[in-house]
């Protein structure tokens, strides 16, 4: 499992990048399809977002429905550690990880992604380059700080993001 981090690493854009993303996340979405094959697995995260800067870490979302979650769980559960930071909650488990000296994080979702977003952030990312460069200057402000602080200056923007839309 991977440590909790207390200051932020260096941020880079995505597509600098790429490669080490792209072997992560096939891994991941491997891995993962192997044990719950009707799970969807999402690429979510700053790494899913060209023109994104990102501390290198790759976040997938896996969504199952309401009657396979607790098996879902169980089956990453044996797989992968839990987020420190993040305690597991009825509809939201969060693990993390390495891979090839990569920092990665699963965050296993029942039913749909309403409640957390994460879809509607990656694609809002995606599609509006004025947002995509607030995110950005968000991290910098942050990028030597504490990662709590890094953590907040991005949930701020997120929050009231998906609050507004």
């Amino acid at each position: 499992m991977a440590e909790a981090k207390t200051q932020v690493p260096p941020l880079r854009y995505c597509s600098e990048l790429l490669e080490q993303i792209d072997c992560v996340f096939n891994w991941l979405e491997n891995a993962v399809s192997t044990v719950l094959p009707d799970a969807s697995i999402e690429h979510i995260g700053s790494s899913a977002v060209p023109g994104s800067l990102t501390k290198g870490d790759v976040d997938i979302m896996v969504l199952v429905d309401e009657t396979d979650f607790s098996a879902a769980k169980y089956v990453l559960d044996e797989a992968f550690g839990y987020n420190p930071e993040m305690p597991p909650e009825a509809d939201f488990v969060s693990y993390s990880g390495e891979y090839q000296g990569t920092d990665f994080g699963i965050q296993l979702v029942c039913g749909n992604d309403d409640k957390f977003g994460f879809i509607r952030w990656r694609e809002a990312l995606g599609t509006d380059p004025e947002l995509l460069e607030q995110y950005n200057q968000a991290k910098v402000s942050r990028a030597n700080c504490s990662m709590d602080e890094y953590r907040e200056a991005k949930s701020g923007l997120i929050l009231r993001y998906l609050e507004e839309h």
